[in-house]
């Protein structure tokens, strides 16, 4: 893999909304924005001795989760959807992953079209156009159109890690880079906040 760029981490660092909140005992986004010029370098030479270890940082490991009210009962737990709030340098480098890793799969053909999660300019919404468009085309054919729907509550809980690292490797991600991703997810810590 290439080593990360200054220009990289200048150009994600630039992107960020600059919110006034920040994890326990981190700089603010606001400031981070700010001082990009300044900190590309040594974040970009941290960065890219976490990929040639093939260690994702501990201490890039913590976030904070606050509780968000939903709807009804203040006083219900259920009520309430956990919000995890990371800290703003492991936050860069994911972003910069996460864009490496796509160009990665469209480039070998690997994310197929239907696919609406998470990827630019799809949405829920062209997932239910899709859906619909599935089933215009199988009346017009005289065709049945059954849908599954399924409620997936927790689904990144459910994920199993193995699994994604399995498929990660037959998609090519291998060696050090896979390291790296089992690194990323495992042993991830999380404090709640409240009030």
């Amino acid at each position: 893999m290439l080593p990360i760029t200054e220009k990289e981490v200048e150009c994600v660092t630039k992107k960020l909304k600059g919110k006034f909140s920040a994890c326990y005992g981190e700089i603010l986004e606001y400031v981070v924005k700010q001082c990009a010029k300044f900190i590309e370098g040594p974040l970009s030479h941290i960065y890219n001795m976490s990929l040639n270890s093939g260690m994702f940082p501990e201490m890039f490991k913590v976030a904070r989760v606050k509780p968000l009210h939903k709807k009804g009962d203040t006083y219900n737990i259920e009520n309430y959807t956990p919000i995890s709030i990371l800290p703003i340098f492991p936050k860069i480098l994911e972003k910069i992953m996460y864009s490496r890793l796509t160009v990665f799969l469209n480039k070998h053909n690997i994310i197929t079209e239907v696919l609406n999660g998470f990827r630019e300019q799809k949405s829920t919404t062209t997932a239910i156009q899709s859906f619909i468009e599935r089933i215009r085309e199988a009346l017009d054919c005289g065709l049945w159109a059954v849908g599954l729907i399924f409620d997936l509550t927790k689904e990144y809980d459910a994920l199993n890690h193995g699994v994604l690292l399995d498929k990660l490797y037959a998609y090519g991600v291998r060696g050090i880079i896979n390291s790296w991703f089992e690194s990323y997810l495992s042993e991830q810590k999380q404090f709640v906040e409240i009030n």
